[in-house]
């Protein structure tokens, strides 16, 4: 099991933690979402381990795996425009330059301004 590290330790405040962990939880009694899991980390560190309802039958816990389908594009779309904002890439770079194992299977020349 995994120690948190306590809110103040790493400049957070534990009243807002708290908030969340409720608002988690009464979206999982009220349906919203059926089975859900969330880790807050700050400075690396684990501040927030929570899940709740149920995944394929069973209740959802730490080992539980999601389908993630397209809902993490608009994370990375933000991570590629704060990358390009700070110097790191050009949009139209090779994926390869940054991360040489991609250039397999035929996807030697794609561009994160391919997609």
């Amino acid at each position: 099991m995994t120690t948190l590290a306590k809110p103040d330790a790493v400049q957070m405040d534990g009243q807002k933690l708290e908030q969340v962990k409720q608002l988690f939880q009464q979206q999982i009694d009220e349906g919203i979402h059926p089975g859900a899991g969330l880790a807050v980390y700050r400075y690396g560190n684990l501040v927030l381990d929570i899940h709740g309802g149920t995944g394929k039958d069973k209740p959802v816990d730490t080992e539980t795996m999601f389908v993630l389908m397209s809902s993490t594009k608009p994370l990375t779309a933000s991570c590629l425009y704060i990358l390009k904002e700070r110097g790191k890439i050009a949009y139209d770079d090779l994926v390869s330059k940054h991360w040489p194992e991609f250039a397999q299977n035929g996807k030697e020349s794609s561009r994160s301004d391919t997609y």
